[in-house]
């Protein structure tokens, strides 16, 4: 009888574990899309997707999908953190970085609140120190799905190159819907970049197809005249041209290039441009823009004098950044050291700001000294350090060369924009770094079931 009886209790709680797997299994296809469609939601839509959430609360899809994904995966964030802090792993120099930048996040937070500085605005300038957790979702997703990454870059590829020369052509103009205060619903692409060295690293099937997705992307990237995107992608370009010993193609696309601007130069062709960002795109206005901010009369002499404005931009930050600067080494040990703390009203020392709070200063090297001294400064580039150094023993392991393209891209592009202290920037930043890293992190092992607890 005790037999019988035991035999039906091992077959019951066998039927109840296959459940219960089953039911994870689901829920993981449901995170996984769920991961997907925000990070191809921040590349396509840039700081419109990063208002979708519960905009009385200050509480945004990026905040939410981080906080449903560590309630519900705890070991796969929180246990893989703890697990690479505690045991050797490709991880730990990662996670002891994150480990002093998140710790030190606190205690700006704190530094901050306890000299009077808004609370909402502290807590807001913390996400710099949170958002690298997102690397362990990209690891996640990396791990249970390999072939996601390819997939992901060339249909987001195509979705990006549509939605981008729509917006060239006048979309936001036909549909002038706002979200929130100068928040259009249809936001400015911001994954032109990323999405072309993806599909250097992994190109479509087709040669036609691979080509048409580029060309659009490259129309984008032009058309939306982000100095900061084309100098990272630059970099980035000739990087891959030098792991992958493409040197003919880099000398191919340069005679190109020389030669459509001759063309586009002669015949005065112009491009669709948004707005907001100058107009339309002729060759002249590319060199003014890029010649801008060294040389003014000489841009002037190049496009004429509306490129002065672009000019104006590069000139207001520096303005920023020389205040900034200043305030830091001003004579307070403390301050220099440990900055004023996160909350302080960095705006106040732009002149030109008045009662706009804008807390960022567009430059990733100005904000970490701006709230958190000198000791932010290292922590942020000794935790970068470690992304790169960790990037580099994916490519040797693997050959590819995406992840490392990719930070060293986006490196260059923080000190002129404003990067890894926004959503839109740092979030698909860290986790499609995760999924390239997720095949060396899956060859250690599941090390996060040490910590099968959490």
């Amino acid at each position: 009888m005790s037999g019988a009886y035991s035999g039906w209790w091992v077959a019951g709680t066998a039927q109840v574990d296959e459940r219960s797997c089953c039911l994870e299994r689901r829920s993981d296809r449901y995170w996984v899309w769920l991961i997907a469609v925000s990070l191809g939601g921040y590349l396509v839509l840039g700081r419109s997707f990063a208002y979708l959430g519960i905009l009385p609360l200050k509480l945004f899809i990026g905040e939410l999908v981080l906080a449903g994904f560590f309630l519900t995966r705890t070991r796969h964030v929180l246990g893989r953190w703890l697990t690479t802090l505690l045991y050797p792993s490709t991880l730990t120099g990662f996670s002891m970085a994150l480990a002093a930048f998140l710790f030190y996040g606190v205690f700006l937070l704190v530094r901050g609140y306890a000299a009077g500085y808004p609370l909402l605005l502290a807590v807001q300038n913390f996400v710099f120190n949170y958002y690298p957790f997102y690397l362990f979702l990209g690891i996640w997703v990396g791990a249970r799905r390999p072939e996601l990454i390819r997939r992901f870059v060339v249909a987001v590829g195509l979705l990006h190159g549509l939605y981008g020369l729509a917006l060239l052509a006048g979309l936001r103009r036909a549909v002038p819907i706002y979200i929130a205060k100068d928040v259009p619903l249809f936001g400015q692409p911001a994954g032109a970049a990323a999405l072309l060295v993806g599909l250097l690293c992994y190109p479509a099937a087709s040669r036609a197809y691979q080509g048409v997705l580029l060309a659009m992307n490259l129309l984008v990237l032009i058309g939306t005249q982000v100095r900061a995107e084309w100098l990272g992608f630059l970099l980035a370009f000739g990087l891959w041209t030098v792991l992958m010993r493409k040197s003919r193609i880099l000398w191919g696309v340069i005679a190109v290039a020389v030669l459509l601007c001759l063309i586009g130069a002669l015949s005065d062709l112009r491009l669709p441009g948004m707005e907001d960002r100058g107009g339309d795109v002729t060759v002249k206005s590319l060199v003014g823009r890029v010649v801008a901010p060294v040389d003014r009369e000489l841009a002037e002499q190049i496009a004429g004098r509306g490129i002065l404005a672009t000019a104006g931009t590069y000139e207001w930050r520096k303005q920023w950044w020389r205040s900034i600067w200043s305030e830091i080494h001003r004579g307070e040990p403390a301050v220099m050291v440990f900055g004023p703390g996160y909350g302080y009203p960095l705006h106040r020392l732009h002149e030109d700001l008045g009662n706009a709070v804008l807390r960022t200063p567009h430059n990733v090297f100005f904000y970490a000294l701006g709230y958190g001294g000198w000791v932010g400064v290292l922590l942020f580039y000794v935790l970068q350090a470690q992304l790169g150094a960790l990037m580099l023993k994916v490519y040797r392991f693997s050959g590819q060369p995406l992840g490392l393209l990719l930070w060293v891209m986006v490196l260059a592009e923080a000190h002129f924009g404003n990067w890894f202290e926004s959503p839109f920037g740092a979030i698909p930043t860290y986790l499609l770094l995760g999924m390239c890293a997720a095949p060396l992190v899956k060859m250690e092992g599941d090390e996060v079931a040490r910590f099968s607890w959490a």
